[in-house]
């Protein structure tokens, strides 16, 4: 029986992992994911001093129960406004087991404030359109504010996470996200020439292009996504820039396969310094590379079941293979650089498995002492209960197990 500590560090490593020993990938490599997207995303974030929080005195927050630290890059005032619950289990919801034998409780505080923000225009107090940001439970949330996306976008701030901020196809791409039980919002100045194919658009997604407020500048665009939204949605497709947004599920089921450099460059694969080009993919379990060849996109990964695949990538990509099978699917439907079509699990492998003879094997007993002729007389007696370590076994019958102290 594991002691209590043990079950305790047991219990500690299923709660944190990412992937199973099964290898597959839990909700927590999600979380992990859409993090690191993020990180990828925002080179603003890697040059940031602390400014203050919550327990210093930074009053930004409508509700003392919502915890704010405050980031900023000093050379371009870009804000990162890190919000979590000032006690995440100061609240719950008890719900007793129908048959009465299991009770269950449900952490689920739920905080709702406003946030008073300055951005290059000037003060804001974040969410306008919508009432306001929600946390739920242990929910911790990055807000942004003057953040530059691609080569020349600005977002003038934002209640929604970035998922993705780049540039593919010499666009400015974001790729916005959000819980779909909640509320959130983006400010940002929308660019460009529209482009005819567009999906029809979400009556959940709200579009406020005029605002008293003097802090807004003239073209600044309020976005607002209500609570519901499901699946990917495309907010802006233009010729300059492409905006989306999902619910947090959805956008876990992304990925961006950097796109290698020069082969000759030993770092070619390396995000940031053999290369800075990448697409977006969405739907498959694991994507595990991609590789752009003339008009042929290659991608390279795992399936659990069958998926809608989703791509965002360079308009000269005219075919794409999955695992070296081409996909047939249509490159209109999700935007002017957008694919959708349909990727299958495959039930037998072309030719089957030939498993070769294993022969002329090699091994050596590990146990030695389970045999009757071993024999143990020059074993050492662990009969000592003085040791020269000051720190005592802490169980035990007394008797020191410490090597070091029978000369070994």
């Amino acid at each position: 029986m594991l002691s209590g500590c043990y079950q305790k560090l047991f219990r500690l490593f299923f709660k944190i992992i990412q992937i199973t020993e099964s290898r597959e990938l839990t909700t927590k490599y999600d979380e992990l994911k859409r993090q690191a997207m993020f990180l990828r995303s925002s080179p603003e974030f890697y040059k940031t001093d602390w400014i203050a929080d919550t327990s210093t005195g930074l009053g930004v927050s409508t509700n003392p129960a919502a915890f704010i630290t405050l980031l900023k890059n000093p050379d371009t005032n870009t804000a990162f406004y890190i919000a979590r619950q000032a006690d995440s289990t100061s609240t719950s919801v008890f719900f007793p087991d129908l048959l009465g034998d299991i009770n269950i409780f449900i952490f689920s505080a739920i905080t709702t404030f406003k946030l008073n923000v300055t951005t290059k225009g000037g003060p804001l107090q974040i969410p306008i359109a919508v009432p306001a940001i929600t946390l739920g439970g242990r929910e911790s949330k990055v807000f942004v504010t003057d953040y530059t996306f691609g080569s020349s976008s600005r977002l003038l701030y934002s209640t929604a996470q970035i998922f993705y901020a780049g540039i593919i196809d010499k666009r400015d791409i974001l790729f916005l996200h959000g819980n779909s039980s909640q509320d959130q919002e983006a400010a940002l100045a929308l660019t460009g020439t529209p482009n005819k194919i567009q999906n029809t658009q979400s009556s959940l997604v709200k579009f406020t292009t005029t605002n008293s407020n003097p802090s807004l500048a003239s073209g600044t665009t309020i976005v607002s996504f209500l609570s519901g939204i499901q699946g990917l949605v495309t907010v802006w497709d233009s010729d300059t820039q492409l905006v989306l947004y999902a619910d947090s599920v959805t956008a876990a089921t992304f990925w961006s396969p950097v796109i290698a450099g020069p082969s000759k460059d030993p770092l070619a694969n390396y995000w940031g310094l053999g290369t800075n080009q990448s697409i977006l993919v969405g739907g498959p379990y694991l994507v595990r590379d991609a590789t752009l060849s003339s008009s042929t996109l290659a991608l390279r990964g795992d399936l659990k079941t069958g998926v809608r695949l989703t791509v965002i990538a360079p308009k000269s990509v005219r075919s794409i293979t999955w695992n070296g099978q081409h996909v047939s699917g249509d490159f209109s439907l999700t935007s002017s650089s957008g694919f959708t079509g349909q990727i299958q699990t495959r039930n037998s492998l072309t030719g089957g498995i030939r498993v070769p003879k294993l022969t002329g094997w090699k091994f050596k007993d590990s146990l030695p002492e389970i045999q009757q002729s071993y024999n143990d007389d020059n074993w050492a007696v662990a009969n000592h209960t003085t040791s020269n370590i000051p720190l005592k076994p802490y169980y035990g019958d007394g008797r020191i197990l410490y090597g070091c102290d029978y000369g070994l």
